[in-house]
């Protein structure tokens, strides 16, 4: 006997549902699979479930029975490319010489349930503008952090700094005066 197809889906993305496994042996007897690495991609009967990011060997097995020999088996390689992470920042404004506001984003793109838990390190978010910054608009950015099974996805917005209100602190003249002083 022998394995006399083997199909899987060569590509796929963290979160995506579960991949079919097919193959068929000459012989009608039911073929197995396994996986070189379960962390990516695990065996479930004819299923293969994405389990993250990265790359693995699947393997069809029939090792024949008492009227066949065992087929040799087929393998055939998998790669599982990262999940899409977007990373929002706020808008944000202030007055002139008042002190940054604190500087916000969030997420768009978790998958499988999960959460911010999920990545190795946060993204951070910043400007160029400080508390002496003239009145204008100043990019905010996300950038950095980690994932072994997201890829990020930035998108900036604006830090908006407005003029500052002021008021005249004191006002001192002289209530008497006398003509031609």
């Amino acid at each position: 006997q022998h394995l006399d197809s083997f199909e899987v889906a060569s590509d796929a993305t963290y979160g995506d549902e579960p991949l079919p496994l097919d193959a068929t042996a000459t012989s009608g007897l039911t073929v197995s699979f396994s996986s070189s690495n379960p962390d990516v991609v695990e065996v479930n009967g004819t299923r293969l479930h994405v389990r993250g990011a990265g790359s693995a060997t699947i393997t069809a097995h029939q090792p024949g029975d008492a009227n066949f020999f065992g087929a040799a088996d087929l393998n055939a390689t998998v790669k599982v490319a990262k999940a899409d992470l977007q990373v929002i920042a706020h808008p944000a404004s202030k007055a002139y010489l008042d002190e940054n506001p604190e500087l916000s984003f969030h997420y768009e793109g978790f998958v499988n349930g999960e959460d911010a838990s999920a990545l190795e390190q946060e993204p951070t978010v910043s400007t160029t503008a400080t508390k002496a910054s003239v009145a204008g608009s100043y990019d905010v950015n996300a950038s950095g952090g980690s994932a072994a099974d997201y890829h990020f996805v930035y998108h900036g917005s604006s830090l908006e700094i407005g003029e500052a209100a002021q008021h005249l602190d004191s006002f001192d003249v002289a209530s008497d005066a006398t003509y031609g002083d």
